[in-house]
């Protein structure tokens, strides 16, 4: 399934999806299913978008999508919101 939710509002061209998209995984009834913790210290999860009504093509059309700033941000407040 890749993500893909088909219930998922479509994006229009050229429209900034960021606001949209971080909103719905900040404020979405999401919850993380697995964490684990390389030697390195990284930190990985997983979490479900169908319950954030995001899809991962909305994850990619995001400018920001590859921001290690933004995948900081959100991953340090999902992290501590499912603990």
């Amino acid at each position: 399934m890749n993500g893909d939710d088909p219930g998922v509002k479509p994006i229009g061209l050229g429209e900034d999806t960021t606001p949209r998209i971080v909103a719905g995984l900040l404020l979405g009834k999401t919850s993380i299913t697995s964490i684990q913790v390389g030697t390195n210290g990284d930190i990985r999860f997983i979490l479900p978008l169908r319950p954030a009504k995001v899809s991962r093509a909305d994850l990619l059309s995001m400018s920001m999508c590859r921001s290690n700033s933004l995948a900081n941000f959100l991953g340090e407040f999902l992290i501590r919101r499912n603990p």
